[in-house]
């Protein structure tokens, strides 16, 4: 009992007063909640579009994507989302340069893909270390490969397949040059997407656009076309995946209701032949040119969508389906304050486990474009962490402002303000004490910041949010009524 007198004695005079304080130089320990979603800030007003996130050899997280200052930008990671490092580079002796894939290799080591522009636009490999050094990088102009990277798939062989809406292209495990082809050779408009097949013959099936509507191509190991099969102009087919021996199309038809469009999933076997079609209705709103789809298993399916009502994208919805396109769960993002946020890549690090990429902004008109982050599970539940720096802010004094609404449901913004660099803490406390959810723990440049926190999981009570820097902390009340 004393020692229960004692705790609320602390815990009241902690309430009561708020607490400015020179605290030591401690480091913060990482968050251990590895679902979250997340803006990632630019220091300065240049737009940042996240385009590609894969899982590196050391645990981390690469993203790369590019930016309106003509460098691509390369960000590091952890699995609670703070950032390790961010760099940009250009591709040798070009004058721009955008990154839109990227693939894990030894040592915390990334392989980057993308175009740049030299005498015309090419695309570009770089390898860079677990530390953002550039090692070294190598365009395509004497192949003529241009328009752009989308995906690198590791082969059987151990070298990589590299794969752009204009060309293929095949590099051994040493990252040397083999084979290419354009879609010129195909006859091809566009080339959507290509896996690998089980075998060990390195065949690669592809989505191809024709001037007449979709095909499938099965491709031997040089890329010379063994097989085509012509499906339905009425679809617009944009990916394929492999399960086994089953092959998994994704597109879209459109519908003949005004208000709603059908993604559909077609079965195919290692023939060519398709024996299923599953299609499930979605808003018209949700354009199809902005669709990411993945596979978890061979029971469930994961897709994202971006909402376009006539307009720039304002808001994200990921589902999960069955095998044959029975959606098992939903999840809205949410936009805050007018702002959006856009999913421009999922990829299925396990069967418990999505990450996401793609960009937003917390200013719907007039903000700037930043890296956009989800890490979430099956059940598509992720704490919220929409970290918004106000642009043009400098403050003069440290400062953490009523959380706004209060009481709330369910989401409420705290906003905040620190006048030095340095590691930010920002917790939420139980009414015992307890802490319950970490907000922000990082480091961040002086500024004005806020911070929605989502209390999914927590039960209608007062809680509080506190503060720490190196050497200002305080503590605010908060009600959630549910």
């Amino acid at each position: 009992m004393h020692n229960v007198i004692i705790f609320l004695i602390v815990l009241i005079s902690i309430l009561c007063h708020p607490v400015y304080s020179q605290n030591n130089n401690q480091t913060p320990v990482p968050g251990s909640d590895n679902r979250w979603e997340k803006l990632f800030p630019v220091t300065v007003p240049i737009e940042e579009a996240g385009q590609d996130i894969c899982q590196t050899t050391d645990g981390n997280y690469i993203m790369v994507g590019y930016s309106d200052d003509y460098y691509y930008r390369v960000k590091k990671i952890n699995p609670q989302g703070d950032t390790i490092w961010s760099r940009k580079f250009k591709a040798t002796g070009s004058f721009r340069s955008n990154a839109y894939c990227c693939y894990p290799l030894e040592n915390g080591s990334v392989l980057v893909s993308g175009y740049a522009s030299f005498s015309f636009y090419y695309a570009f490999i770089s390898k860079i270390d677990s530390s953002g050094n550039l090692l070294w990088d190598k365009n395509f102009s004497a192949q003529e490969l241009t328009y752009y990277p989308r995906e690198i798939i590791k082969t059987k062989d151990g070298g990589f397949l590299i794969q752009g809406e204009d060309f293929l292209l095949k590099l051994d495990s040493s990252l040397n040059y083999m084979w290419s082809k354009k879609k010129s050779e195909y006859n091809a408009y566009v080339i959507y997407s290509i896996t690998e097949g089980k075998s060990d013959s390195n065949l690669y099936s592809c989505i191809f656009e024709l001037n007449y509507g979709p095909s499938i191509f099965k491709l031997d190991k040089n890329g010379n076309i063994i097989w085509l099969k012509d499906i339905s102009s009425r679809y617009f087919i944009s990916c394929i995946k492999r399960i086994n021996n089953e092959f998994f199309i994704f597109g879209d038809i459109n519908d003949s209701a005004p208000d709603t469009t059908n993604f559909i999933k077609m079965k195919m076997d290692t023939s060519g032949n398709i024996y299923s079609l599953d299609s499930v209705n979605v808003y018209r709103s949700e354009n199809f040119y902005t669709f990411s789809f993945n596979v978890i298993n061979a029971n469930r399916l994961i897709f994202a969508s971006n909402t376009i009502p006539g307009g720039p994208i304002q808001e994200s919805l990921i589902r999960i389906t069955d095998s044959n396109l029975n959606v098992i769960r939903t999840q809205r993002i949410t936009t805050y304050n007018e702002g959006y946020k856009a999913i421009k890549n999922l990829k299925v690090i396990s069967d418990n486990k999505i990450m996401g990429i793609g960009f937003g902004s917390p200013v719907f008109l007039g903000g700037t474009e930043q890296f956009y982050g989800i890490s979430t599970d099956t059940n598509l539940y992720f704490q919220n962490v929409w970290i918004n720096k106000e642009e043009n802010s400098i403050p003069n004094e440290y400062s953490l402002y009523q959380n706004y609404p209060n009481p709330f449901n369910s989401i409420t913004n705290i906003k905040f303000q620190i006048i030095n660099a340095g590691i930010v803490k920002l917790d939420i406390y139980d009414i015992l004490g307890r802490q319950v959810k970490t907000l922000v723990n990082e480091y961040k440049q002086p500024g004005t910041y806020q911070v929605s926190f989502n209390a999914e999981g927590l039960s209608s009570d007062v809680y509080f949010y506190r503060i720490e820097t190196s050497n200002f902390t305080i503590t605010k009340k908060c009600v959630l009524l549910k």
